[in-house]
Parts: structure tokens; C-alpha cells; sequence
């Protein structure tokens, strides 16, 4: 909980406010349908802060920070970065935005899913920019976008972006877990009380993934503090009874949960469970099964995007990649099924032209064709490969095919 006001002041958990314009703001996710501006609650003073944007689009943003005397004009297409009290990174057009001056910088635009990092370090007056963790930098590989800037803070520094037509984009100031942040930089809010509670309640073994031959398993615990019985197991043999519970599903066509595992002395052998009694196991398999419900119900709070790539993840995420061995198929199924539905959207439905008389001469003979560009597979993807990540996003049909020449559609 931040309580030095010389540091920062503002709500603990940090709010979107529109500055000008008609952008709609959901939570911390805006969309914007014309020129508009936003910013966060909450202004840093002194010390080293971050926060990050989701982009949902790939068009003309210009993300940064303000101070109060940032004076937007929706009308004049005036945003962050285009006066003395604002600075920002656009990404689009791949310049840095202060007060009339535009200096290049970054290589490749920004796209849809790009995570968009905005480093602040008032200690020093700089500020970088990266783009899914990796520092933007000059073509001397200098990081620092701006420096420099103290004699323009006034009373501190607010988050804030600028949009132009059919942007949408989510901010994320700590409330949930940031991806890319620096370890030693802070969030500028706090998590969410109900994400800290899961936290706190959940995450009891924080040191690192179970040792082989450890008592480390969550369902060890859980075992031994029910009042089941007392034979402890480790994550190994956790891990095992897991893969037997889903080969007996796949062989019995059932779920997870209607199966039962029939102690007796050869399943044991078979998991390498001698120490352990038929009920000790049949036991753990219940225990195991909870733990899956826990985690059905509290994955919505991970953000697993960028899981497994690197060491600077949450606590949830840390969490995760510790337990995955534990999880059942058909849980991880259930998660990946209820996050496509999610996600689901409603398609342009298009229609490509493909001639299957260029495919027949590449399968002929592939020698004139190096780059595969005439097979099928080839046309299709030149047609359909510069297309946004959200185009596919959707269960619908995404497109019909023409065939040049022939007279005929394809309606598999």
C-alpha cells in the first residue's frame, strides 16, 4: 500500500479518466471511435514507476505520461505527446512525441497483441519505452527515450494515452499481473483486493518448482491437514497417479471426475506407489482432483501470456508453471475451450481465388517454384497471411474459396 504522498498520491488501485474526446472506457480497457485522451487517477513524484497497454488493435496510439498541465484538443487531433507537458511513444508511426519535436525510434511498428511497457524513472528524469519486454532504443543503442524533463514534472507524472479512430486497448497499472515489468521498478497501483486474496490464500510454497523427491506436492498438504490418511507421496508419484487417472478416462470414455482409481497392489506397482496403501492412493487421486477444481476456478486470474518465457512473470505464473504436471487433460482442455469462447468474435467472412492450375504445375515440378508460392497452401497464404490475429479469432467459417478458370466454387 503506497502511503507517502512525496512518492506518489491517488487511489491504491488506479482508475481510467477521459481527458477529452468520447473514448468508452470498460475497467481499464478504452475504445475509441474518435480522437480522444485518457489517463490514469494516479501521478508518480519521485522513484522509478511502470505500467503496461495491451494493444487490441494495430493503428495510431501515442502512449506516455502527462503532467497537469496537459491540455488536449480533440479537435485539433492534439494528444499526449504533442505539447510542453506530455511525452509519448507511437508506435504506429514509430516516433517519440514531445511538445512539436519528433525524433524516430523503434524499428518495426507495433501490432495487435503487442504488450507496450513505459518505463519512468524520475530519480534520474528518464523515461524508456518497450514493446513485449524489449527496450526500444536509438540506432546508438541509447534505451532512453527522454531525459532530461525534471523542470517540466510540476507535481508529478500521470499514465495517459491518445487515440485515434477504432483503437481499443487494455491498461494494465498492476492490478492484475504486469508481464513485462522491471524488478526494480514499482507498479503504480496495487493488485486488486480480490487478486491479493487469491494470492495470499493460494500460493503457500512460493520458493520454486518441487525437488525431486520432495514433499512438495499441493496435494500432500491437503492430505495431511484433512484428516485422510497420512502416508505422503511425492511430486513424482503425484504426477504419475495423474497419468493414470487419464488413461483410465480415455479408455473408459468418462471424465475425470467419474472415474474412480480401484486400489489394489498392481496399480501400485505399476505408479511406483509400493510405500503407499491402496486407500493412501485412492486417497491422493480425491485430493488431486480438488486441487484441479481449485485451479478451474481461479485461472481466470493468470495471465498466461507469457508463460514460460522468461523470469520476470507473477507469482500466479510462477505458481502454474510448478503445478502443470498436476493438472488432468480434461481440465487443461476445459480451460483452452472456455478461453476460445471468450474470445470468440464475429468474422468478415471473405472470399479468395485460388488457381489450382499453378498448384498442378508446382506438384509437377517444384524446382520452378523454390518458395512454394503457387502450391494451395502458398496462395492461400499470401492472401490471407497479412491478416490481423483477430481475423481468426472466431469459430465461424473465415472464408470461401474461388477457383480461377473453372466456373466453380469450393463449398467443403
Amino acid at each position: 500500500v503506497f502511503t507517502d504522498k512525496t512518492l506518489r498520491e491517488g487511489p491504491q488501485v488506479v482508475e481510467l479518466v477521459a481527458l477529452d474526446g468520447r473514448p468508452r472506457i470498460e475497467g481499464l480497457e478504452v475504445s475509441a471511435t474518435n480522437c480522444a485522451s485518457v489517463r490514469g487517477n494516479a501521478k508518480v513524484k519521485r522513484g522509478k514507476w511502470y505500467y503496461e497497454v495491451l494493444l487490441r488493435s494495430d493503428t495510431l496510439m501515442q502512449i506516455g505520461w502527462c503532467s497537469d498541465g496537459f491540455a488536449p484538443d480533440a479537435a485539433r487531433n492534439k494528444g499526449v505527446g504533442d505539447d510542453e507537458s506530455s511525452w509519448a511513444f507511437d508506435g504506429c508511426r514509430l516516433l517519440l512525441r514531445w511538445n512539436k519535436n519528433h525524433k524516430p525510434w523503434g524499428k518495426k511498428p507495433w501490432k495487435e497483441a503487442d504488450v507496450v511497457g513505459c518505463l519512468l524513472n524520475l530519480d534520474e528524469s528518464e523515461m524508456q519505452f518497450s514493446i513485449n519486454g524489449k527496450l526500444l532504443k536509438d540506432n546508438n543503442g541509447d534505451p532512453v527515450a527522454f531525459r532530461d524533463f525534471q523542470d517540466q514534472v510540476g507535481d508529478g507524472l500521470y499514465p495517459a494515452a491518445s487515440f485515434d479512430q477504432e483503437n481499443t486497448c487494455l491498461f494494465n497499472f498492476g492490478a492484475s499481473e504486469l508481464l513485462f515489468k522491471p524488478h526494480s521498478y514499482e507498479s503504480i497501483g496495487i493488485p486488486s483486493p480480490l487478486y491479493q486474496s487469491i494470492e495470499k490464500y493460494y500460493l503457500n510454497n512460493p520458493a520454486g518448482p518441487p525437488a525431486s523427491g520432495d514433499d512438495a506436492s499441493p496435494s500432500a498438504t491437503a492430505s495431511s491437514s484433512k484428516g485422510g490418511p497420512s502416508a505422503r507421496a511425492t511430486f513424482e508419484q503425484d504426477c504419475a497417479i495423474v497419468q493414470y487417472a487419464a488413461r483410465l478416462c480415455e479408455q473408459q470414455h468418462k471424465n475425470v471426475y467419474n472415474v474412480t482409481i480401484a486400489g489394489n497392489a498392481k496399480l501400485a506397482t505399476e505408479l511406483n506407489l509400493a510405500h503407499l496403501t491402496p486407500d493412501d492412493i485412492a486417497w491422493r487421486f480425491a485430493q488431486l482432483r480438488q486441487f484441479n477444481q481449485v485451479f478451474r476456478m481461479m485461472h481466470g486470474f493468470i495471465n498466461l501470456a507469457n508463460l514460460g518465457t522468461g523470469p520476470q512473470v507473477g507469482p500466479l505464473v510462477e505458481m502454474l508453471q510448478r503445478i502443470k504436471p498436476l493438472l488432468f487433460p480434461s481440465v487443461v482442455l476445459d480451460v483452452l475451450r472456455a478461453n476460445l469462447q471468450l474470445s470468440n468474435r464475429s468474422a468478415d467472412h471473405v472470399k479468395i481465388t485460388i488457381n489450382r492450375r499453378k498448384a498442378i504445375r508446382h506438384k509437377l515440378d517444384p524446382s520452378k517454384d523454390s518458395t512454394a508460392k503457387h502450391s494451395l497452401f502458398g496462395q492461400i497464404h499470401s492472401l490471407l497471411g497479412a491478416k490481423p490475429p483477430a481475423f481468426f479469432r472466431t469459430s465461424k467459417r473465415l472464408w470461401s474459396v474461388v477457383f480461377a478458370g473453372e466456373g466453380a466454387d469450393d463449398v467443403g
